[in-house]
């Protein structure tokens, strides 16, 4: 009974800091359409941010955005990675065994 209390506290948790890091990451001052515009094409016009905007959905209301993320989220769908063009996924699967390695020595050299 206590694992199953502590597994709902930890999904909350997650939950709670998917929704912050999510309308935070709204309210920044960086628009999401002309940064891949510029990624894309360089010196995008506005009609080509326009259509990327419509495209990725970044048109809708950031409450519609979050439920459509969280969906695809949960079916394991992180999206396109802006850097390296790969599944958000694959490219935490690659860097995931380097983390838990430095993680593992860090835990052994602070004791």
């Amino acid at each position: 009974m206590r694992i199953i209390n502590k597994f709902f506290r930890l999904v909350l948790v997650l939950f709670m800091i998917s929704i912050i890091s999510f309308f935070l990451a709204n309210i920044s001052s960086i628009d999401s359409a002309e940064t891949i515009g510029h990624h894309l094409y360089g010196n995008p016009s506005k009609e080509q941010i326009e259509n990327i905007r419509i495209e990725k959905g970044l048109d809708k209301p950031v409450p519609i955005q979050y439920i459509k993320w969280l969906q695809h989220a949960l079916i394991g769908d992180l999206g396109i990675s802006y850097q390296t063009s790969n599944p958000v996924l694959s490219d935490i699967k690659d860097k995931l065994f380097a983390t838990v390695k430095l993680v593992i020595v860090s835990l052994f050299l602070l004791r």
